[in-house]
């Protein structure tokens, strides 16, 4: 009890000194479930948590309004609501299990009036549905669902899903392994009766697709290759094909490590992405790194068990990065946990300009923002970071939960 008590001094004293930006609170609720993500334009947001009377799962979106603040998260779409040609609700608006559970890679995607989701349904099999506002009404459809045929020519079916992300030509890019283990990528138009197409699929040679970031009608992925190694790839749509990443200064560090990388962030061309690698005594090094901004990755963005200067800080894992640039100016928003509070996550921003980078707090663990509201923990969404605006989802010492953003520019 003593060592909880010193940690919770610690960080207070620490976060009254770390953090600079106004934390902006809308809502607060009883459980948010996948923390919000932002859309491409960065006019919306999107997240699931428990309805307001907390009866059923719910899928929230909050707007950008014209004095450049945010609304009131409202809800969107329940459990209870029905989908259009389905004899079948909603069990929850989070993954259960499977190989895309992870809750920051499986979130909601929104632009103007349409949100596309991955939800399991009362039959317990999975889908990927999208949801289009229609006379002030959400109207839901089915994309595919668990079992369905990839293709009508063969028997072989979808087995799991990734959420389909929105791109700006209104289309839906996702990621789903097929019951034959092999992965692809699909996208489809968002209109009824649209069918899907393949964009990639694994193989022998490239195999093990893990997460994709979508910006500008392309998209990003980690997947291993036939030497059994981790690496980023973008796909060229006039060719049809994955295009490794250069890696750059990293190759160095392949030689002499094995590095295994987490979901990629993908914006204008540039990538950042999270990784860790075995050190000395079989502990994790956690670091993110971006080829943009000049970057030839032989920089580490941030990176655990070394002093950030001048927060006085040190990361227990870094991870969950989003990236963003403006007027020149690299920024990535991402997760951080301290040695001292493992357990409990921070949101921070990593700022590289000419060269330089620099560490920002944007709301962590033991920060006041109000009367009886000091923050146990802070986590952010797949896209956690468009056009200055960082929506938060946060946890209170007092088990409450609340939905925030944070303008860093």
């Amino acid at each position: 009890m003593r060592k909880l008590l010193i940690i919770i001094f610690t960080l207070l004293i620490k976060c009254t000194f770390l953090v600079g930006y106004e934390i902006n609170e809308l809502s607060t609720l009883k459980q948010i479930f996948i923390p919000p993500s932002m859309s491409e334009d960065g006019k919306s947001f999107v997240y699931t948590g428990s309805s307001y009377n907390d009866k059923y799962s719910a899928i929230f979106v909050s707007h950008r309004l014209e004095n450049d603040k945010f609304s009131v998260p409202e809800v969107a779409i329940t459990t209870d609501h029905l989908i259009t040609g389905i004899n079948e609700k909603f069990q929850c608006f989070f993954p259960l299990c499977g190989k895309y559970s992870a809750a920051g890679f499986n979130a909601p995607s929104i632009k103007n009036n349409v949100i596309t989701f991955c939800s399991p349904l009362k039959n317990f099999k999975d889908g990927i549905f999208y949801a289009i506002k229609k006379a002030n009404k959400w109207v839901i459809y089915p994309i595919a669902i668990q079992g369905d045929h990839f293709h009508k020519k063969t028997d072989i079916s979808f087995k799991s899903f990734n959420s389909p992300y929105l791109t700006t030509e209104n289309k839906a890019i996702f990621l789903a392994t097929l019951d034959n283990q092999i992965d692809v990528v699909c996208s489809v138009k968002i209109e009824e009766k649209s069918k899907i197409r393949l964009l990639h699929k694994s193989s022998r040679k490239l195999c093990d697709f893990y997460n994709i970031s979508v910006h500008r009608g392309t998209f990003a992925t980690r997947a291993q290759a036939h030497d059994g190694r981790d690496y980023i790839y973008i796909y060229d749509p006039k060719k049809y094909s994955l295009v490794r990443m250069k890696s750059g200064s990293l190759n160095s560090l392949y030689k002499k490590h094995k590095i295994t990388i987490k979901g990629p962030s993908l914006f204008a061309g540039k990538i950042a992405f999270s990784a860790y690698i075995k050190d000395k005594l079989n502990q994790n090094v956690y670091a993110i790194y971006t080829n943009a901004g000049n970057n030839d990755l032989a920089k580490t963005i941030v990176k655990s068990n070394k002093l950030i200067e001048p927060l006085n800080i040190i990361f227990d894992r870094v991870w969950n990065p989003t990236l963003f640039v403006k007027n020149g100016i690299v920024y990535i928003s991402f997760a951080g946990y301290l040695k001292e509070s493992k357990y409990f996550s921070g949101v921070y921003l990593a700022k590289l300009e000419n060269g330089k980078v620099t560490i920002d707090a944007i709301a962590v663990p033991g920060q006041k923002i109000g009367k009886n509201k000091v923050i146990k923990s802070a986590k952010i969404g797949a896209v956690s970071l468009r056009e200055g605006i960082i929506p938060l989802a946060l946890k209170y010492r007092n088990n409450r939960c609340a939905i925030a953003y944070v303008k860093i520019y």
